[in-house]
């Protein structure tokens, strides 16, 4: 619900605006056809940043017409800044059940991560420690992605 000058009113689901561009369907083949070769059953991880969600919606255009499955994950813009200037050092060694079932349990044949930074400074302020220590617990998730 919105309020406005005193009256609610439901707020009304929004859907994506087209975004269609030949060049994220080009790459998106290139990736899913070519680089991934996805076959017909399979399940895909695709991991990116908001700004990448173009060309995110393509690859998964261009999975499901191969016949594959895939599993959407999108960065939001501040996780990380509000991670690492409110987390204690339990949170910082916490890594999700998803990222640890989906490497450990082998529940993806492919995995597809698309960096898409619009502010390549925005870890300035954040404590370098604080950094660290999280790299060091998703360490063993991302060198198995790899």
């Amino acid at each position: 619900m919105t309020c406005a000058f005193y009256k609610c009113r439901p707020v009304r689901a929004t859907t994506i605006p087209d975004m269609y561009d030949p060049r994220f369907n080009k790459m998106a083949q290139v990736i899913v056809h070519y680089s991934i070769e996805v076959q017909p059953s399979q399940t895909v991880y695709v991991w990116g940043q908001t700004p990448a969600a173009p060309l995110m919606l393509e690859i998964y255009r261009e999975i499901l017409k191969a016949g594959g499955n895939a599993f959407l994950r999108a960065d939001l813009p501040g996780a990380q800044e509000i991670l690492y200037a409110h987390a204690q050092d339990a949170q910082l060694d916490f890594v999700s059940p998803v990222d640890r079932i989906s490497v450990e349990e082998g529940q993806f044949d492919a995995y597809i991560r698309i960096g898409a930074e619009t502010n390549t400074r925005r870890l300035s302020n954040a404590d370098p420690a604080k950094i660290q220590r999280h790299q060091a617990a998703m360490s063993p998730i991302l060198t198995k992605r790899l």
